[in-house]
């Protein structure tokens, strides 16, 4: 399923398994704006322990998932007849936070300041470079997504 509202209902009632988002979604810190419903989605995501994975771009989601407008995020509620791409995945993502949290350590920065400062610009700056590197990451994401794409009528 695609969209903010879609996957954060979805999220909500405990039935997706994993939430991709683009780490270029516009911000709009105005009072119920984009930036609070992406909040809203991050924190009920960490609350329940669903993986988050921040990669592509809103128009490669979008292109992925077949849309002709941007996508800021997707959630994967059925991973059956993809077991071996989605472990290739989730090893993929738990690889890229742990060189994550390593560059983190390297640079001085503490891991819990940054989850808690996720609306400062600097924290999405710091994030940003180093998805980007992972471009295993990004293709497995794509082969999931396609895979499962396949798989409907």
């Amino acid at each position: 399923m695609a969209g903010l509202r879609e996957v954060t209902k979805q999220v909500e009632r405990n039935r997706v398994k994993i939430i991709f988002l683009a780490p270029d979604i516009q911000r709009c810190p105005e009072t119920g704006g984009l930036d609070e419903a992406v909040k809203r989605l991050l924190d009920t995501a960490r609350r329940l322990d669903l993986p988050i994975v921040y990669a592509l771009s809103r128009r490669k989601i979008g292109r992925v998932l077949m849309k002709k407008v941007p996508v800021s995020c997707c959630g994967i509620l059925n991973y059956q007849a993809t077991e071996e791409t989605w472990k290739q995945l989730t090893e993929a993502v738990t690889n890229a936070r742990e060189q994550y949290q390593l560059k983190l350590q390297q640079l001085g920065l503490d891991t819990t300041e940054k989850e808690t400062q996720l609306d400062t610009p600097a924290a999405e700056s710091i994030a940003t470079p180093s998805v980007k590197k992972q471009p295993v990451e990004t293709d497995t994401l794509l082969e999931l997504m396609k895979l499962s794409l396949k798989e409907k009528p």
